[in-house]
């Protein structure tokens, strides 16, 4: 096959993305990384369908093998948010919170209730995934049906149900299927690429702040700086449990964030200590726990903790004891409806 398209060019016709591979790919003295503009060039050339497969198989896994950095994925995001018409949508005070696990250490998704929380209180949430290669664990959108919610279809749908009731879930595959499509490339090579990394900051509704989790900690600071470069003006990033923006209660957390210029780290404590209850895992125990029926101190210690962290990242409060204080009333008020 690849014989067959190699007859149909000119011997001296060289393809116009080879550049970028070659850049890439040419050896430990002369490769590089690819600047902002090259990597929304390639990108714009990847999603146009204008690239070879053999060309793409390579370029990811270039990208993967030296690790991507800060311009060339805030050229790649660029490129996706051009491709989709994102810029100029959205709303003031919107939390961009992206869920895309896919690693062996996730349970149930209890970030996707302090997301709630916050949008029984007038914070507007836009939740948007995909955990097409998770290993163990209950994928988000699995939770947003056990809950009653709808699955968006369109961003359309998401801005209308934010507006009638703060929060919208909308799979990745519903609003940029061919980021999918490349996502799914994973079956055949392998591996991650750098498709995980960009799908944490589409921002498709132009959120105000984003909360993001990775797995890996050396991407805290390359997420924090694809952000600056795209110009947002605030991310937070932390550690979590399969690569979630998701507290564990039992262990201390750096909260990385990025805001007006400014890189700063804050350390927030344990909210537990360890030998406390398990985290439940059955799907039961999650409603139960949401609608007040059961008790789990280790659960409602990761809702609140991490609805905490949202709200300080969002600057509704001005220290992590404020937030701590402010979400436990909002789980109280929560308890009472």
């Amino acid at each position: 096959m690849v014989v067959n398209r190699m007859a149909n060019l000119d011997e001296n016709m060289e393809h116009s993305f080879a550049t970028y591979v070659r850049t890439l790919g040419r050896g430990p003295a002369r490769s590089r990384h690819l600047t902002f503009d090259e990597g929304r060039d390639a990108f714009r050339m990847i999603l146009n369908g204008e690239v070879e497969g053999e060309q793409l198989g390579a370029f990811l896994l270039l990208l993967r093998y030296r690790t991507e950095n800060a311009d060339e994925v805030a050229g790649f995001v660029q490129a996706c948010r051009d491709y989709y018409e994102l810029e100029g949508v959205g709303r003031p005070g919107l939390l961009d919170w992206p869920s895309y696990s896919s690693g062996r250490s996730r349970g149930l998704p209890w970030f996707l209730l302090s997301a709630l929380l916050l949008a029984e209180n007038g914070h507007s949430i836009l939740m948007h995934g995909s955990n097409s290669h998770m290993a163990a664990g209950t994928p988000t959108a699995e939770a947003v049906r056990l809950l009653g919610l709808p699955i968006c279809k369109n961003l359309t749908m998401a801005e209308a149900e934010i507006s009638s009731r703060n929060f919208a879930y909308i799979p990745l595959v519903n609003y940029a299927p061919e980021i999918q499509n490349l996502m799914d490339l994973r079956h055949l090579l392998g591996v991650r690429s750098v498709i995980n990394t960009l799908v944490r900051l589409i921002n498709p509704l132009n959120g105000s702040a984003i909360f993001q989790g990775i797995f890996h900690p050396p991407y805290l600071e390359l997420h924090c700086g694809a952000a600056e470069k795209l110009g947002w003006d605030r991310i937070g990033v932390i550690k979590g449990g399969g690569g979630e923006a998701e507290r564990n209660p039992q262990k201390k957390v750096e909260l990385t964030v990025h805001r007006n210029g400014e890189l700063e780290k804050h350390n927030w404590p344990a909210l537990i200590g360890r030998g406390t209850d398990d985290l439940p895992v059955e799907a039961e125990d999650f409603l139960a726990v949401w609608q007040g029926k059961r008790e789990n101190e280790a659960a409602v210690a990761t809702i609140t903790g991490t609805a905490a962290m949202a709200l300080y990242l969002m600057g509704h409060v001005d220290s992590p004891e404020e937030a701590a204080a402010l979400s436990h009333d909002y789980w109280q008020r929560h308890l009472e409806l």
